[in-house]
C-alpha cells in the first residue's frame, strides 16, 4: 500500500474537530478458527502514525508490522499465531488524526484461532508514582516451572502497557492460573530490570475459569537493588584516619568499627579501627589504633563482623572480591580536633517538640568521653539520653515541654592525650499543635496473616500516620488538621511496612485493603467510635 500525496489540514474556516473512528475492520469481532496473517482497519480520517502503535495492546503478546494506505491499515503478524488461543486487540484513545483530534472511545477486537472464544477476564489498576513505561506482566503458570520464572529473563504471556489512569483489562483469558506483576519498563524490553525498574506483584495467584476477576490492585515500589555493596576506594586523610568509599549507601545499623583490619604489606603489622563515622551516606572514616607509617602499602582484610554489613536492600558484601590496597602519604596531619556542631543555633526559637537535635564532632568521640547536660530556665536537670549514630554523631532524646527554654551543654574530654571541648546552646520550644485523637473500629475486618496495620493518608496522598489494629479497634493520637482516607495492610514479614513483593525468588506482595470512610480533622477535637468499613474489594 502506498500514498502519493502529503496529507495536511486545509487552511481557513472553522476547525474540524471530528474524532477519528474505525469505519471498517476485519475479521469480525469474536471470529473463531481465524487463519489469516493480518488484521485490517479503515478510519474516517488520516491517522498520525507517530504514536499509533504505542496505543495498541495485543494480548497474548504478538509482534506486528504496519502497512498503511491512506486511511487503511493492515496489521501484519510477525509472530505465528498460537493454536486454540483467544487474542485481544485493544486500541486506546491517546493517538490522533492529522488534525490533532483523539478518538472518543477505545476499540476492542477479539478473535480465536480455535473453535471457541475464551471469556476469562481480569480487571484492575496499577498504582505507581511514575506512569511512564508502566506495564502489567501476566504469566499463565499452569504449565510453567516456577523455579525458573524470573521476570528479568522470561517474557510474560501477556504484556499490557498501562495508561495514565493506571487501569487495565485482560481479555480472552483461557482457563488457567495467572501470576500478575507490574513494572516500570525503562528499557522498553518487556522484561524486568533490576536496579532500574520499579516492581510490584499481586498478593496471590488468580484462577480463571471463564470468569471475571475485578478490583485487582498492584502497587509498584522503588527499583529493586540486588547488587552487593563493594569498597570503591580507600585513602588516608590523617596520620591515623582512613576514608573508605562504598559503591552505595549502607545500613547504618549493620556497621561497626571492627568490620575490617589493615595490614602493612611488607612487615605484616596489623592496624585495628577503634572508631568510625559517616562522612556521607556512602563514605566512612575509620580511626586506627596507631599512626600509619609513611609511604607504605596497606592491604584491607575482612574482620569478624564484615559479613554483617548490608546495604539498604539487605544485600551483603561479596567477600570473594575483597582485594583492595592503598599507599600511605607523606606529611599526613594528625587526627582532626573535636570541634562540636549542633544542628540548631544558639538561642533558637520555636523548636518543635519532636524536632531532631543532632550533635556532630569534627573528630571522633571514644572511650565514653562525651557527657551532656540538659537544664530548663530554672537550672533543673532534665532527663535525657543520647542515641548514637556513629562515633562522631549523636542525637538528643528527651521529653521536651512546650514553650520552655532549655540549655543544652556538651562536653568532650579526650585528655590526657587529647583535649577538652565544651559547647552550650540555648533553645526555646514552640507551643504544641494539639491535633485530633481518633478512636474507632473497622467493620468486616479482613483476615490477616501477621499484624494488621491501618494507614491514614492525608489530602496530598501521603502516608501520614500508621497504627496497629487490635481486634478491629484502632486509635490515632494527635492527627494534624487535614483530610484523610484510609487503607490497611497485612504485615506478614513483621517489618511494619507494606511490601510490594520480590521478582525472583518470587515473593507475593503483602495484601492491601482500601477502606470506606473519610475524615476531616480539626485541632483539639477528639473523635470516638469512628467507623471504617472494608467493602470486600
Amino acid at each position: 500500500m502506498q500514498s502519493c500525496a502529503v496529507v495536511q489540514a486545509p487552511s481557513g474556516g472553522p476547525k474540524d474537530t471530528t474524532a477519528p473512528t474505525i469505519t471498517f475492520y476485519s475479521p469480525n469481532n469474536y471470529t473463531t478458527n481465524f487463519k489469516s496473517d493480518r488484521i485490517s482497519l479503515e478510519f474516517n480520517s488520516y491517522i498520525n502514525k507517530a504514536n499509533f502503535l504505542e496505543n495498541l495492546i495485543i494480548t497474548p503478546n504478538l509482534r506486528v508490522k504496519t502497512d498503511w494506505s491512506g486511511k487503511e491499515l493492515d496489521l501484519i503478524f510477525v509472530d505465528t499465531l498460537l493454536p486454540n488461543t483467544t487474542y485481544s486487540f485493544q486500541l486506546g484513545t491517546e493517538f490522533t488524526n492529522y488534525l490533532g483530534n483523539k478518538p472518543l472511545s477505545a476499540f476492542n477486537l477479539v478473535f480465536s484461532t480455535g473453535s471457541q472464544i475464551d471469556s476469562g477476564m481480569i480487571e484492575g489498576q496499577v498504582i505507581s508514582q511514575k506512569r511512564e513505561n508502566t506495564a502489567l506482566l501476566a504469566y499463565d503458570i499452569s504449565k510453567l516451572n516456577l523455579d525458573t520464572l524470573n521476570p528479568s529473563k522470561v517474557y510474560a504471556n501477556y504484556f499490557v502497557p498501562i495508561g495514565t489512569n493506571g487501569k487495565f483489562n485482560l481479555f480472552g483469558l483461557k482457563p488457567g492460573l495467572y501470576r500478575l506483576m507490574a513494572i516500570e519498563d525503562k528499557q522498553k524490553d518487556k522484561l524486568f530490570t533490576y536496579n532500574q525498574d520499579g516492581y510490584g506483584s499481586y498478593y496471590k495467584d488468580i484462577q480463571i475459569n471463564d470468569n471475571t476477576v475485578r478490583n485487582v490492585e498492584i502497587n509498584i515500589g522503588t527499583p529493586i537493588d540486588n547488587l552487593p555493596p563493594r569498597i570503591v576506594s580507600v585513602r588516608q586523610v590523617s596520620s591515623n584516619v582512613v576514608n573508605i568509599e562504598f559503591s552505595e549507601q549502607l545500613d547504618t545499623n549493620s556497621l561497626s568499627n571492627d568490620f575490617i583490619e589493615l595490614i602493612e604489606k611488607e612487615n605484616k603489622e596489623i592496624y585495628l579501627p577503634i572508631a568510625y563515622k559517616f562522612v556521607n551516606a556512602s563514605n566512612i572514616a575509620l580511626l586506627l589504633n596507631k599512626k600509619l607509617e609513611i609511604e607504605k602499602e596497606y592491604l584491607i582484610i575482612k574482620s569478624k563482623s564484615f559479613h554483617k554489613i548490608k546495604d539498604l536492600s539487605a544485600n551483603t558484601f561479596d567477600t570473594s572480591k575483597l582485594d583492595i590496597s592503598f599507599f600511605s602519604i607523606r606529611n599526613a596531619i594528625d587526627t582532626l580536633s573535636n570541634v562540636i556542631k549542633v544542628s540548631i543555633g544558639d538561642s533558637a526559637k520555636d523548636i518543635g517538640l519532636k524536632q531532631q537535635i543532632y550533635i556532630q564532632s569534627e573528630g571522633f568521640i571514644t572511650n565514653k568521653s562525651l557527657t551532656t547536660k540538659l537544664r530548663d530556665k530554672s537550672g533543673n536537670d532534665q532527663k535525657h539520653n543520647l542515641i548514637k549514630i556513629d562515633d562522631a554523631n549523636y542525637k538528643l532524646n528527651a521529653d521536651l515541654k512546650e514553650k520552655t527554654e532549655y540549655t543544652f551543654e556538651i562536653n568532650i574530654d579526650t585528655s590526657p592525650n587529647g583535649t577538652k571541648t565544651n559547647k552550650k546552646v540555648k533553645f526555646t520550644t514552640k507551643a504544641e499543635n494539639i491535633g485530633t485523637n481518633v478512636k474507632g473500629n473497622i467493620d468486616s475486618i479482613p483476615f490477616c496473616k501477621g499484624l494488621l496495620y491501618l494507614v491514614a493518608r492525608n489530602k496530598a496522598n501521603q502516608n501520614a500516620y500508621k497504627v496497629n489494629v487490635n481486634s478491629s479497634e484502632f486509635e490515632f493520637l494527635n492527627l494534624s488538621q487535614d483530610e484523610y482516607t484510609f487503607y490497611c495492610f497485612c504485615d506478614e514479614n513483621g517489618n511494619s511496612s507494606l511490601d510490594y513483593g520480590y521478582p525472583f525468588p518470587f515473593k507475593f506482595a503483602e495484601r492491601k485493603f482500601e477502606l470506606e470512610g473519610n475524615l476531616k480533622t480539626k485541632p483539639r477535637w477528639d473523635i470516638e467510635n469512628f467507623k471504617l468499613r472494608y467493602n470486600g474489594k
